[in-house]
């Protein structure tokens, strides 16, 4: 129940409606949300999970601070189902390119030893097929919306 909560809290924060175990965020993506190798305000940060591709994270960025710092907000990060905010994560990659990171551990108040990969990150902005879409799916409901009012009653 935790992992849903957390899903939905951070679907709520990013705009992004993605949902699920976070090793399938970045599939669900393709295709419905632009997606970006660089940090961006509100969107989503979602990395590889360590020593395995079965398990992932995924964070709301909420300030870029600098080329190679960000801070997010993220949830089951302790495994405790915690939602902790304001959490700085710094691009350790060498090409200083956003693939692979770290993420500061507020109990012991220094870097983490693990360096975990990034997939990328999802923007809040549906891909033009996708946006299409939604377009044609509003135009229906509201043609079906009409007809139901113009039905008489009685």
């Amino acid at each position: 129940m935790r992992a849903c909560n957390a899903c939905r809290s951070r679907a709520t924060r990013s705009g992004v409606e993605i949902y699920g175990n976070a090793n399938t965020w970045w599939r669900q993506a393709s295709g419905r949300f632009e997606t970006t190798q660089a940090p961006q305000e509100r969107a989503v940060l979602v990395l590889e999970g360590y020593n395995t591709t079965a398990r992932g994270h995924v964070a709301v960025v909420t300030e870029v601070v600098s080329s190679r710092m960000i801070i997010v907000d993220h949830a089951n990060w302790l495994n405790a189902g915690e939602i902790t905010r304001d959490v700085p994560i710094r691009d350790v990659s060498e090409a200083g390119d956003w693939s692979e990171v770290q993420v500061w551990n507020i109990p012991t108040r220094q870097w983490g030893v693990r360096r975990y990969n990034v997939q990328g990150f999802i923007l809040n902005v549906l891909t033009a097929e996708a946006q299409a879409e939604a377009d044609v799916a509003a135009l229906e409901q509201a043609s079906a919306n009409a007809n139901e009012a113009a039905v008489p009653v009685g």
